[in-house]
């Protein structure tokens, strides 16, 4: 195979199981060296149902492909039979930590459109990719009065602007890194719109975080005194459904991104232009 076969060739990802690499000597047959490694799916710690969000803790890596769903717990033909609901695992719904290679994946999303009465009567389940080939784990559903809150990064910069981005040209899909600065209220968030925009509630592209959280779930009133007023959001180059995180490409063009100093449209503290190209 020559090097741009192997660069177009699809790659997928190794099922679990015991692997070993082997370095041959050019040319010969006994090897040199070799180190045996293992594969496993990642799993399912908890998944708790709360005021119309799942919330999912998975130990172990999870990439944006992969997404997690609402089942009733007889359902075992997932393919046949629709999930009640599901999302990807992409960045605006989720928190990823890294201690030292050992990965915690954290992730919330909407169900307010399922009529959930029970709890017990449902299940979590995790998808490695976007399909149903790879099942990592199911989860019995389970009923908590409190979310655990996960903050967005700190940040002891502050800048003249209340926005501060370092591009201000992306390709469809980039990841935007925007800095905030001097925020007071907890529900201040930051949004992509295309630049022509003035009615912000009714052209969304599905892009927004809080600055709090960094996520699309709102800071727990508990924790209330400790937002951060200086600090870093991501969002992705890209339109965004809500309910599932499907990602689409946005046409290219002048966007921008609109801080809002509370949850409503009109407070604007900044804005700030950009240009999405291929």
């Amino acid at each position: 195979m020559d090097a741009n076969s192997y660069l177009n060739e699809k790659k997928t990802a190794l099922s679990p199981g015991t692997y070993t690499i082997m370095l041959y000597p050019d040319g010969g047959s006994g090897s040199i060296d070799k180190i045996t490694f293992e594969v496993k799916y990642p799993t399912i710690n908890k998944a708790c149902y709360s005021e119309g969000s799942v919330d999912v803790s998975i130990n172990g890596y999870v990439n944006e492909s992969a997404w997690v769903g609402l089942y009733y717990n007889s359902t075992t033909d997932f393919q046949s039979i629709k999930s009640l609901a599901w999302h990807y695992a992409n960045i605006e719904v989720t928190n990823r930590l890294d201690y030292g290679g050992f990965h915690i994946t954290h992730v919330r999303f909407n169900v307010s459109k399922v009529s959930i009465s029970n709890v017990s009567s449902y299940k979590i389940t995790l998808f490695t990719d976007e399909n149903y080939n790879n099942l990592a784990d199911q989860k019995q559903l389970q009923e908590t009065y409190r979310h655990d809150d996960i903050l967005t990064k700190y940040s002891g910069t502050t800048y003249t602007n209340k926005l501060h981005i370092s591009s201000k040209s992306y390709e469809i899909g980039d990841v935007m890194k925007i800095d905030f600065s001097k925020i007071s209220n907890k529900n201040a968030w930051v949004g992509l719109y295309p630049a022509n925009t003035t009615d912000y509630k009714n052209h969304p592209t599905g892009m927004w975080v809080y600055t709090s959280t960094g996520t699309q779930w709102q800071m727990n009133a508990g924790y209330s005194d400790f937002f951060p007023a200086n600090g870093t959001v991501y969002l992705h180059a890209n339109k965004s459904d809500i309910d599932t995180g499907t990602e689409l490409n946005t046409p290219t063009g002048e966007y921008k991104l609109v801080l809002f100093g509370n949850e409503g449209y009109t407070n604007i503290l900044d804005t700030v232009t950009i240009t999405i190209k291929y």
